[in-house]
Protein backbone atom coordinates (compact mmCIF):
# COMPACT_ATOMS: atom_id res chain seq x y z
CA UNK A 1 0.00 0.00 0.00
CA UNK A 2 2.85 2.38 0.88
CA UNK A 3 4.59 1.73 -2.46
CA UNK A 4 1.32 2.31 -4.33
CA UNK A 5 0.78 5.63 -2.52
CA UNK A 6 4.32 6.80 -3.32
CA UNK A 7 3.80 5.89 -6.99
CA UNK A 8 0.61 7.95 -7.11
CA UNK A 9 2.36 10.96 -5.52
CA UNK A 10 5.31 10.75 -7.93
CA UNK A 11 2.96 10.45 -10.91
CA UNK A 12 1.02 13.51 -9.72
CA UNK A 13 4.21 15.54 -9.35
CA UNK A 14 5.45 14.50 -12.81
CA UNK A 15 2.10 15.38 -14.41
CA UNK A 16 1.98 18.74 -12.64
CA UNK A 17 5.54 19.51 -13.73
CA UNK A 18 4.69 18.58 -17.34
CA UNK A 19 1.65 20.87 -17.22
CA UNK A 20 3.63 23.80 -15.89
CA UNK A 21 6.34 23.29 -18.51
CA UNK A 22 4.00 23.83 -21.48
CA UNK A 23 5.30 26.45 -23.92
CA UNK A 24 2.91 29.17 -22.76
CA UNK A 25 4.55 29.19 -19.31
CA UNK A 26 7.95 30.20 -20.69
CA UNK A 27 9.72 33.04 -22.34
CA UNK A 28 12.41 32.24 -24.90
CA UNK A 29 15.32 32.81 -22.55
CA UNK A 30 13.89 32.17 -19.10
CA UNK A 31 12.18 28.91 -18.15
CA UNK A 32 10.38 28.31 -14.87
CA UNK A 33 10.01 24.79 -13.57
CA UNK A 34 8.75 22.89 -10.54
CA UNK A 35 11.13 20.86 -8.39
CA UNK A 36 10.94 19.25 -4.96
CA UNK A 37 14.13 19.44 -2.89
CA UNK A 38 15.13 18.97 0.73
CA UNK A 39 15.03 22.25 2.61
CA UNK A 40 18.13 23.64 4.30
CA UNK A 41 17.53 26.58 6.65
CA UNK A 42 20.05 29.37 7.16
CA UNK A 43 19.67 32.10 9.74
CA UNK A 44 21.49 34.77 11.72
CA UNK A 45 24.73 34.54 9.70
CA UNK A 46 25.31 38.03 8.34
CA UNK A 47 28.60 37.36 6.53
CA UNK A 48 28.48 38.61 2.98
CA UNK A 49 25.48 40.86 3.46
CA UNK A 50 25.83 44.27 1.84
CA UNK A 51 23.47 45.98 4.27
CA UNK A 52 22.56 45.48 7.92
CA UNK A 53 19.70 47.98 8.12
CA UNK A 54 16.59 46.80 9.95
CA UNK A 55 14.18 47.75 7.14
CA UNK A 56 16.28 48.81 4.22
CA UNK A 57 13.56 48.89 1.57
CA UNK A 58 10.70 50.53 3.50
CA UNK A 59 8.19 48.54 1.42
CA UNK A 60 5.05 47.08 2.96
CA UNK A 61 4.98 43.93 0.86
CA UNK A 62 5.55 41.07 3.31
CA UNK A 63 9.31 41.00 2.81
CA UNK A 64 11.77 41.33 5.69
CA UNK A 65 15.48 42.03 5.83
CA UNK A 66 16.07 38.44 6.94
CA UNK A 67 14.50 37.14 3.71
CA UNK A 68 16.37 39.72 1.62
CA UNK A 69 19.63 38.74 3.27
CA UNK A 70 19.12 35.04 2.58
CA UNK A 71 18.52 35.70 -1.13
CA UNK A 72 21.55 38.00 -1.33
CA UNK A 73 23.86 35.83 0.71
CA UNK A 74 23.06 32.63 -1.18
CA UNK A 75 23.54 34.33 -4.56
CA UNK A 76 26.96 35.64 -3.53
CA UNK A 77 27.94 32.28 -2.03
CA UNK A 78 27.15 30.53 -5.30
CA UNK A 79 28.92 33.19 -7.35
CA UNK A 80 31.94 32.74 -5.10
CA UNK A 81 32.00 28.97 -5.66
CA UNK A 82 31.89 29.49 -9.42
CA UNK A 83 34.48 32.27 -9.41
CA UNK A 84 36.96 30.15 -7.43
CA UNK A 85 36.48 27.15 -9.71
CA UNK A 86 34.86 25.04 -6.99
CA UNK A 87 31.38 24.43 -8.43
CA UNK A 88 30.73 21.02 -9.99
CA UNK A 89 29.65 21.02 -13.64
CA UNK A 90 27.63 18.10 -15.05
CA UNK A 91 29.51 18.46 -18.34
CA UNK A 92 32.76 17.59 -16.60
CA UNK A 93 34.99 18.84 -13.80
CA UNK A 94 34.38 22.17 -12.16
CA UNK A 95 33.76 25.72 -13.34
CA UNK A 96 36.61 27.81 -14.79
CA UNK A 97 37.86 30.49 -12.41
CA UNK A 98 36.52 34.01 -13.00
CA UNK A 99 38.65 37.10 -13.53
CA UNK A 100 35.99 39.62 -12.51
CA UNK A 101 32.92 38.15 -10.87
CA UNK A 102 31.13 41.02 -9.14
CA UNK A 103 29.61 40.77 -5.70
CA UNK A 104 25.89 41.44 -5.91
CA UNK A 105 24.12 44.13 -3.89
CA UNK A 106 20.45 44.38 -3.00
CA UNK A 107 18.17 46.74 -4.91
CA UNK A 108 14.79 47.76 -3.49
CA UNK A 109 13.40 48.93 -6.84
CA UNK A 110 14.00 45.47 -8.28
CA UNK A 111 12.27 43.95 -5.25
CA UNK A 112 9.31 46.29 -5.74
CA UNK A 113 9.05 45.21 -9.38
CA UNK A 114 9.36 41.51 -8.48
CA UNK A 115 6.74 41.67 -5.72
CA UNK A 116 4.32 43.60 -7.92
CA UNK A 117 4.39 40.62 -10.28
CA UNK A 118 4.39 37.87 -7.63
CA UNK A 119 1.30 39.40 -6.01
CA UNK A 120 -0.64 38.39 -9.14
CA UNK A 121 0.04 34.73 -8.23
CA UNK A 122 0.96 33.85 -11.82
CA UNK A 123 3.81 31.40 -12.40
CA UNK A 124 5.64 32.76 -15.42
CA UNK A 125 8.08 35.49 -16.41
CA UNK A 126 6.87 39.06 -15.84
CA UNK A 127 8.42 40.45 -19.05
CA UNK A 128 9.68 43.37 -16.96
CA UNK A 129 12.82 43.85 -19.05
CA UNK A 130 15.01 42.78 -16.11
CA UNK A 131 16.71 39.43 -15.77
CA UNK A 132 14.39 37.15 -13.81
CA UNK A 133 14.14 33.76 -12.08
CA UNK A 134 10.90 32.25 -10.76
CA UNK A 135 10.14 29.24 -8.55
CA UNK A 136 7.00 27.51 -7.25
CA UNK A 137 6.21 25.16 -4.37
CA UNK A 138 2.83 23.59 -3.63
CA UNK A 139 3.69 23.54 0.10
CA UNK A 140 1.71 26.60 1.24
CA UNK A 141 2.94 26.33 4.85
CA UNK A 142 6.50 26.92 3.72
CA UNK A 143 8.37 29.59 5.69
CA UNK A 144 9.36 32.52 3.45
CA UNK A 145 12.98 32.33 4.58
CA UNK A 146 13.05 28.64 3.64
CA UNK A 147 11.53 29.54 0.27
CA UNK A 148 14.38 32.00 -0.35
CA UNK A 149 16.97 29.32 0.42
CA UNK A 150 15.25 26.56 -1.56
CA UNK A 151 14.56 28.61 -4.68
CA UNK A 152 18.11 29.92 -4.96
CA UNK A 153 19.53 26.46 -4.35
CA UNK A 154 17.36 24.93 -7.09
CA UNK A 155 18.25 27.64 -9.62
CA UNK A 156 21.95 27.06 -9.00
CA UNK A 157 21.58 23.26 -9.10
CA UNK A 158 21.15 23.41 -12.89
CA UNK A 159 24.94 23.60 -13.16
CA UNK A 160 25.36 20.24 -11.42
CA UNK A 161 22.32 18.53 -12.96
CA UNK A 162 22.54 19.88 -16.55
CA UNK A 163 25.94 21.56 -16.89
CA UNK A 164 27.60 24.31 -18.95
CA UNK A 165 31.02 23.03 -20.05
CA UNK A 166 34.52 24.49 -20.03
CA UNK A 167 33.77 26.79 -22.98
CA UNK A 168 31.65 28.83 -20.53
CA UNK A 169 29.53 30.17 -23.38
CA UNK A 170 25.73 30.31 -23.48
CA UNK A 171 24.93 28.72 -26.83
CA UNK A 172 21.42 27.65 -27.80
CA UNK A 173 22.48 24.04 -27.25
CA UNK A 174 23.68 24.82 -23.72
CA UNK A 175 20.57 26.88 -22.91
CA UNK A 176 18.27 24.13 -24.17
CA UNK A 177 19.69 21.78 -21.55
CA UNK A 178 17.65 23.84 -19.08
CA UNK A 179 20.28 26.04 -17.42
CA UNK A 180 18.56 29.44 -17.77
CA UNK A 181 18.10 29.91 -14.02
CA UNK A 182 21.74 29.07 -13.22
CA UNK A 183 23.02 31.47 -15.84
CA UNK A 184 21.01 34.19 -14.16
CA UNK A 185 22.21 33.26 -10.64
CA UNK A 186 25.67 32.96 -11.75
CA UNK A 187 24.90 35.18 -14.69
CA UNK A 188 21.61 36.24 -13.44
CA UNK A 189 22.98 34.19 -10.67
CA UNK A 190 26.49 34.29 -12.21
CA UNK A 191 26.33 36.53 -15.28
CA UNK A 192 29.30 38.71 -14.42
CA UNK A 193 27.61 41.98 -15.44
CA UNK A 194 24.67 41.30 -13.10
CA UNK A 195 25.42 43.34 -9.99
CA UNK A 196 21.99 44.16 -8.54
CA UNK A 197 19.31 41.83 -7.24
CA UNK A 198 15.84 42.29 -5.79
CA UNK A 199 13.66 39.36 -4.72
CA UNK A 200 10.29 38.43 -3.29
CA UNK A 201 8.19 35.61 -1.86
CA UNK A 202 4.39 35.41 -2.15
CA UNK A 203 2.12 32.88 -0.44
CA UNK A 204 -0.80 32.30 -2.81
CA UNK A 205 -3.92 30.23 -2.19
CA UNK A 206 -2.56 26.96 -3.59
CA UNK A 207 1.18 27.52 -3.88
CA UNK A 208 4.14 29.66 -2.85
CA UNK A 209 6.04 31.73 -5.41
CA UNK A 210 9.57 33.08 -5.11
CA UNK A 211 11.43 35.17 -7.63
CA UNK A 212 14.37 37.48 -8.19
CA UNK A 213 15.03 40.20 -10.76
CA UNK A 214 18.53 41.18 -11.87
CA UNK A 215 20.33 44.13 -13.45
CA UNK A 216 21.99 43.92 -15.86
CA UNK A 217 20.07 41.02 -17.30
CA UNK A 218 22.01 37.97 -18.43
CA UNK A 219 21.29 35.00 -20.71
CA UNK A 220 22.56 36.50 -23.96
CA UNK A 221 22.92 33.72 -26.53
CA UNK A 222 26.50 33.29 -27.87
CA UNK A 223 27.96 35.42 -25.06
CA UNK A 224 30.50 34.31 -22.47
CA UNK A 225 28.78 33.78 -19.12
CA UNK A 226 31.76 35.39 -17.39
CA UNK A 227 35.37 36.15 -18.26
CA UNK A 228 37.73 33.34 -17.35
CA UNK A 229 40.96 34.27 -15.62
CA UNK A 230 42.92 34.06 -12.39
CA UNK A 231 40.58 34.58 -9.44
CA UNK A 232 39.41 38.24 -9.35
CA UNK A 233 42.52 39.35 -11.25
CA UNK A 234 40.51 41.68 -13.50
CA UNK A 235 38.59 43.82 -11.00
CA UNK A 236 39.24 46.89 -13.11
CA UNK A 237 36.28 49.16 -12.33
CA UNK A 238 37.14 52.40 -10.54
CA UNK A 239 37.97 51.77 -6.87
CA UNK A 240 36.99 48.09 -7.13
CA UNK A 241 38.98 45.66 -5.02
CA UNK A 242 39.50 41.92 -5.06
CA UNK A 243 38.23 39.83 -2.17
CA UNK A 244 40.61 36.93 -2.81
CA UNK A 245 39.11 34.60 -0.21
CA UNK A 246 35.70 34.81 -1.90
CA UNK A 247 36.90 35.37 -5.45
CA UNK A 248 34.57 38.35 -5.90
CA UNK A 249 35.14 41.92 -7.00
CA UNK A 250 33.82 44.41 -4.46
CA UNK A 251 32.54 47.69 -5.86
CA UNK A 252 33.00 50.90 -3.82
Amino acid sequence: MKKLLMSVILLFNENLQAYLMRADYFTELNRSFLQYKTCIFYSNDARGFRSASSNRCNLKNGMTDEIRDVFLKKHNEYRSLVARGLANDRQGGTTPTAGKMARMSYDCKLEESMMKWLNKCIFRDSKSGNGENNWLSTETRLNKTHAATMSTRIWFSELETKGIGKENKLTEQVFNRGVGHYTQVTPKMVWQSSRKIGCGVKVCEKFVLAGCQYQKRGNLIAADIYEKGNVCSMCNCQQCRCNKSEGLCDAP
